[in-house]
C-alpha cells in the first residue's frame, strides 16, 4: 500500500485524499447522522402522539357516566383491596386483572390485560367516585382492537 501511495504523483495523492476524506463523510453521515436523526423524529412523533391521546383520554373520562350500581356513600367503606374487588366484579374486568397487589396500606397495585378500553376508563371514573386517586397509570395497546394492558396505582386518599 505504501509503495502505491509513493508511486503516485503530488495531484494524484491529493484527489485520493480528498476523494477518501468524501468517503469519510458521507459515510459517518449515512451510518451516524441520518440513522440519529431519523430515531429522533420518530421519538417526537411518539411522544406527539401519546400527548394526544391522553388529552383524548382525559376528556373521555369526564363524558363517562357515574355507573349507577356504584354510591358515593360507600367510599371509604371497607379496606382498599375490597373496595377494588368490589369495584372490578361490577364494572365486569375481573377476567382481564391479571395482579392486585397491594403497596402498602394506602396503596394498591393492579394489572390488567387485553382489557376493554371503556370499561377500563368507566373502573377509572368510578374509582374517582370511591374517593381513590389515581397515582400512576400506563396504558398500552393490546393486539386486539378496542382493549389495552394497563398498570395502575390507586392510592386511598380518604
Amino acid at each position: 500500500m505504501k509503495q502505491w501511495w509513493r508511486g503516485l504523483q503530488q495531484r494524484e495523492r491529493m484527489i485520493v485524499g480528498v476523494a477518501g476524506l468524501l468517503l469519510g463523510l458521507v459515510l459517518l453521515h449515512s451510518l451516524v447522522w441520518e440513522p440519529w436523526r431519523r430515531s429522533a423524529q420518530a421519538l417526537a412523533e411518539e411522544t406527539a402522539q401519546a400527548e394526544d391521546d391522553l388529552a383524548w383520554m382525559r376528556e373521555a373520562v369526564t363524558r363517562l357516566p357515574v355507573s349507577p350500581t356504584i354510591a358515593p356513600a360507600a367510599a371509604g367503606s371497607g379496606n382498599l383491596v375490597t373496595r377494588m374487588n368490589r369495584l372490578i366484579g361490577q364494572v365486569g374486568v375481573r377476567a382481564q386483572m391479571k395482579q392486585m397487589k397491594p403497596v402498602s396500606d394506602r396503596e394498591l397495585r393492579l394489572r390488567f390485560e387485553t382489557v376493554a378500553f371503556d370499561k377500563l376508563l368507566q373502573l377509572l371514573k368510578d374509582t374517582r367516585v370511591q374517593g381513590l386517586a389515581v397515582r400512576e397509570l400506563r396504558v398500552l395497546p393490546a393486539d386486539e382492537p378496542g382493549r389495552v394492558n394497563a398498570t395502575l396505582v390507586l392510592n386511598d386518599g380518604g
